[in-house]
């Protein structure tokens, strides 16, 4: 094995040894950093929600207006 092999070798296998002793304290750190993201989509989804929400509450009443004006006018033509 040539001494730009080995060295090569040796150096890939400290970065996998570092990788894994960095591992656990990484995590909390990439969690942090990816909160915003999440807690941001997590915003827009319950917003998106409720403007469904509200959107399904407009139309149901508008629809009972809609039906207590057809039965008001029945009942001002009998």
């Amino acid at each position: 094995m040539s001494t730009a092999a080995a060295a090569q070798v040796a150096v890939l296998f400290a970065a996998r040894t570092a990788g894994r002793m960095a591992g656990p304290f990484l995590r909390p750190i990439q969690l942090l950093i990816a909160w915003p993201v999440a807690s941001q989509l997590a915003a827009r989804h319950n917003a998106k929600a409720a403007e469904e929400e509200l959107l399904l509450r407009r139309a149901e009443r508008e629809e009972v207006e809609h039906f207590l004006r057809l039965l008001a006018s029945e009942r001002m033509s009998v």
